[in-house]
């Protein structure tokens, strides 16, 4: 149902885990422009559908029909260097439907069940925001890297890929849009069960992670992110490097120490560590009690 809370939570993935993955393979200012390249992509989708159904004659016919805000998505965008991206995507099942888009399009048996799922449309909206800009910008990303366009701002080669002037091979495409799926699964964490962290598949812990996939899909990120850091191949291990600095740079500036691993945590330790000269009697700034 309604949580405004949830839904701002997981747009949180994009600052969070997008940009810094984006950014530690890339490069921070292409990073930001290429999600701001995504939104713009996301931004054009088609508001109308081409359909084929069943006439009252019995016959196909082919009729366009305006869509529910609900359904704006990448899928439906005609520009025609999204094509490979959108064929591989659709193919990995990037857009199937939501457990909420089903209950949003499907039939409630009662009052209950419709206002859950009338509720549930920001959440809904959120997720698939957060995977399908994911998903556009890392495109854009290793395209711009596998044509040799680095050079262009990320702004111009869109346009250059819009208007047709920058071109591309088949391969090329398959093998950005495959890249752009990889980072949107794994920055946002896997939509299938059977795709998520180990941890969450035991015959135990599949019913105590049943609702904590996400943050434990995060929490493994962060892990092998760092354990890359730290590998023998030199290339990925500065990336890997540039993307944990990122990440918790960010979670910091956004959440404070508490969201550093422990161990970089030290400097609050000596605020364990009874002190003499601290407080011994109540006193109103300390809560404690002041030495005499």
């Amino acid at each position: 149902g309604f949580n405004a809370s949830t839904a701002l939570v997981t747009l949180s993935q994009i600052p969070l885990f997008v940009y810094p993955v984006l950014a530690g393979s890339y490069s921070d200012l292409r990073a930001v422009g290429a999600l701001g390249a995504a939104n713009r992509i996301l931004a054009a989708a088609g508001r109308e559908r081409t359909v084929n159904r069943v006439g009252p004659d019995g016959k196909v016919e082919t009729v366009t029909e305006k869509v529910p805000f609900f359904e704006y998505s990448t899928e439906y965008n005609d520009a025609a260097y999204l094509a490979p991206l959108i064929e591989f995507a659709k193919a990995n099942g990037v857009f199937n439907r939501s457990l909420m888009q089903d209950e949003l399009l499907g039939e409630q048996a009662n009052l209950w069940e419709k206002v859950a799922a009338s509720t549930g449309i920001m959440q809904h909206q959120a997720e698939r925001y957060s995977r399908e800009t994911a998903l556009n910008a890392a495109y854009i990303l290793e395209m711009q890297d596998l044509t040799g366009r680095q050079d262009m701002s990320v702004k111009d080669f869109v346009k250059g890929l819009e208007d047709g002037d920058i071109t591309f091979t088949q391969e090329q495409a398959r093998a950005a849009a495959e890249t752009a799926v990889n980072v949107s699964e794994k920055s946002n964490g896997p939509i299938y069960a059977a795709a998520g962290p180990i941890a969450s598949m035991g015959n135990f812990t599949s019913l105590v992670y049943m609702f904590k996939r996400h943050p434990i899909s995060m929490m493994n990120l962060i892990a092998q992110t760092t354990k890359r850091s730290a590998g023998a191949d030199p290339e990925d291990r500065r990336i890997a490097q540039r993307q944990i600095v990122r990440m918790l740079g960010v979670g910091t500036y956004r959440f404070g120490c508490a969201y550093l691993p422990p161990r970089l945590c030290i400097a609050e330790l000596p605020a364990l560590v009874p002190d003499s000269r601290r407080c011994r009697r109540p006193c109103a700034r300390h809560g404690s009690k002041v030495s005499v």
